[in-house]
């Protein structure tokens, strides 16, 4: 029996020792690690909202994300760089001053972009 072993799967092989058998079984066996998210995500709460929300982003690094919010305009309403670490971030944005209705929340790692949407009523 041979085996690899990875921080993410254990690979096991068994292999018959009969020289006329030509079996071999294979298995992967995953190890969940929930407290690493496996992609980059973006939530907002509350949504809709009348002036302050969180937006939680999740991201598998440590990085510096922009986040960018248009109106439905085209507008640019706010652009700001902000530093996360892997693992869950909850981030405060003021959407006080900005009109009702739906603003489209951008958010760039530098080599992804990420979309979402944030409602606000007035």
């Amino acid at each position: 029996m041979g085996g690899i072993l990875s921080p993410k799967w254990v690979v096991s092989f068994y292999r018959n020792i009969h020289p006329y058998l030509k079996d071999i079984h294979v298995s992967v066996e995953e190890e969940n690690h929930p407290e690493i998210p496996v992609a980059n995500s973006i939530i907002f709460s509350p949504n809709p909202t009348d002036g302050m929300t969180t937006m939680e982003y999740s991201s598998t690094a440590f990085q510096k994300i922009t986040i960018t919010i248009v109106s439905v305009l085209g507008e640019v309403v706010l652009r700001q760089e902000v530093p996360v670490q892997a693992g869950k971030n909850l981030i405060p944005l003021d959407v006080y001053d900005f009109g009702s209705g739906v603003a489209f929340v951008s958010i760039s790692d530098g080599i992804t972009l990420y979309h979402g949407q944030l409602h606000i009523i007035k």
